[in-house]
């Protein structure tokens, strides 16, 4: 296990009571349980995560970049140029 790291989460009042009296009847402190809460959820979604959105999120990604570097077609532009095709198949 890598070394731990500190983090701070804001809860509601009925959230901690609940992870308080958790941890206690567990005996343990409410930073341990918290730490595994967050484990078991970090580990489940990381695990939900499947190929298709991974490949999603590339091909965002790599639009978002190719937006930054100017290579996009405007709305307008696409609709001439589509215009165009049924006026001439051939272009």
């Amino acid at each position: 296990m890598n070394k731990p790291a500190a983090i701070t989460a804001y809860v509601d009042a009925d959230t901690l009571a609940v992870v308080e009296q958790l941890a206690a009847a567990q005996g343990r402190s409410v930073a341990d349980l918290a730490a595994e809460a967050i484990r078991l959820v970090a580990g489940h979604q990381a695990e939900s995560v499947t190929l298709t959105e991974t490949a999603l999120l590339a091909s965002l990604a790599e639009a978002e970049r190719q937006i930054d570097d100017g290579a996009f077609a405007k709305q307008e532009d696409v609709e001439d140029w589509i215009a165009g095709l049924r006026r001439d198949p051939a272009a």
